[in-house]
């Protein structure tokens, strides 16, 4: 992710990520909701932004997506 995202987990904590590689690994170790629709394409799209086959901003937006389903507050430079 070009920009990164700080979400506000259910915890109360913040937590930065700065690329597709971290907002994968949260989404499949951390997820603290059930899966989704959102969490489920967000994975697929920041597994292929990892691997150059999207662009870091299509993760970004389907991570920021699947957080918002989540009610998991995000902010970033341009939100």
């Amino acid at each position: 992710m070009a920009i990164p995202v700080i979400a506000e987990l259910p915890s109360g904590a913040a937590r930065i990520f700065s690329s597709a590689s971290d907002a994968c690994d949260f989404l499949e170790r951390d997820w603290p909701d059930n899966p989704s629709e959102h969490h489920e394409r967000a994975i697929l799209l920041c597994r292929s932004a990892s691997l150059t086959l999207v662009s870091s901003e299509a993760a970004r937006e389907a991570f920021v997506a699947a957080c918002l389903a989540a009610s998991i507050n995000v902010r970033g430079a341009d939100m």
